[in-house]
């Protein structure tokens, strides 16, 4: 099934959005970007001691 994009369908405006909204996020990003950074030096390390072998 395939979708067909009209040119009506572009100029459509979007209702305003409603829902939940997080303001908590960038809180979040921090200790995740951390996390992330973390397990990336992990595995620089594991791979290191792997590549001695």
């Amino acid at each position: 099934m395939s979708a067909v994009l009209t040119s009506a369908m572009c100029t459509q405006k979007l209702p305003p959005f409603k829902g939940r909204q997080d303001p908590a996020i960038p809180l979040r990003i921090v200790h995740m970007a951390e996390v992330i950074a973390a397990l990336m030096l992990a595995d620089h390390l594991l791979r290191n001691r792997a590549a001695r072998v």
